[in-house]
């Protein structure tokens, strides 16, 4: 039977690198040895080796950020126990390690009176109802995701914070401006704009997503796309992403996707979804994704989700093309194929 070890008898045996996330924005003492850090989406163990059958070593929870030192991916293992990370004492399963940086910014003196697009540069962030560390927190934030900046509030010791809007509550909550990295004019212009033969295939059954110039493979990356989801009653719930042929209709550079989006399930609250791309007008899109890593396996409710950087390549490829600045554009664009395999 797996042994189980205390995070005590853990620390003791050299795991100093593993931070609680008590430490501001997942703060961290990261090895020079790490190649980036990892922050646990929910809670699970460091194994002894890299398979769930072998000795747990010690609990981590939810926002805990570790040191990853290197990328493991085991074929012959079940799909679940195949990709994982080696970290300090052990290995972590992959699926529910989302790789982050830790970069803080140096806060802008102003804000144009439109408004920036922003990205979280940290593991987490706690956004606050108004400008102060003890403001009651509205939402984590976490990196990778995208808000856009209405304004920049002075708080105590200098500190400035970000005014965010939300675009589903229609509100604002404000984050410390160390925590965001405006986005650049630059880094939002369009990929080969001058070629008009594009369409992006998306293999249910492989589960890739593959852009084409012409009859020209320009990127193919893993996805997780929609399933079947077993309810209480015993009856199942079908988020399969549909197969057929469609046109991206319309982007987001920034989405509050919850209960009210009809392809989410009750409990679904995530703001600033990165990069969405929909082809279907009731929700069904290409999107950054921040709540797994599990990318290769179907896993949505309906979306087909991407690795953020993944997402913003395939929003800046595809028409329309959304002007920087712009929160919403509307297409007709890019063709989407979507199919399963025979």
């Amino acid at each position: 039977m797996p042994r189980t070890l205390g995070r005590r008898d853990f620390l003791k045996l050299g795991g100093a690198g593993l931070l609680a996330s008590a430490f501001p924005y997942g703060a961290t003492v990261a090895s020079d040895r790490a190649i980036f850090l990892g922050r646990i989406i929910s809670n699970q163990y460091i194994f002894d080796r890299p398979t769930e059958e072998s000795d747990r070593l010690v609990k981590l929870k939810a926002d805990d950020v570790i040191n990853v030192y290197e990328k493991l991916t085991l074929p012959d293992q079940l799909p679940y126990d195949r990709n994982w990370f080696r970290t300090d004492g052990g290995y972590v399963n992959a699926a529910t390690v989302q790789p982050v940086q830790r970069r803080v910014n140096r806060p802008l003196t102003e804000i144009p009176a439109t408004g920036l697009l922003g990205e979280i540069t940290v593991p987490f962030a706690d956004a606050r109802w108004y400008p102060g560390n003890d403001a009651p927190i509205a939402y984590r934030l976490y990196y990778a995701t995208t808000y856009w900046i209405k304004g920049r509030v002075a708080g105590d010791a200098g500190s400035v914070w970000y005014k965010l809007w939300d675009d589903l509550l229609k509100d604002y909550y404000y984050v410390p401006g160390i925590t965001v990295r405006p986005i650049s004019t630059s880094e939002l212009t369009p990929l080969s704009p001058g070629v008009a033969d594009k369409r992006i295939e998306v293999n249910l059954t492989r589960q890739t997503v593959e852009a084409f110039e012409g009859e020209r493979s320009v990127l193919k990356v893993p996805t997780s796309t929609g399933r079947m989801f077993p309810r209480a009653d015993g009856g199942w719930d079908d988020f399969r992403t549909p197969a057929g042929e469609f046109i991206i209709q319309r982007k987001r550079a920034s989405r509050h996707m919850a209960a009210t989006d009809l392809v989410a399930s009750d409990g679904y609250d995530l703001p600033g979804v990165p990069w969405v791309s929909y082809i279907l007008w009731w929700g069904i899109s290409f999107h950054g994704t921040y709540w797994h890593n599990d990318f290769g396996r179907a896993h949505s409710h309906g979306c087909i989700n991407l690795r953020p950087e993944d997402a913003k390549w395939v929003f800046r490829w595809s028409l329309p093309v959304a002007p920087y600045g712009e929160e919403y554009v509307v297409g007709p664009g890019t063709k989407v194929i979507s199919f399963v395999e025979e």
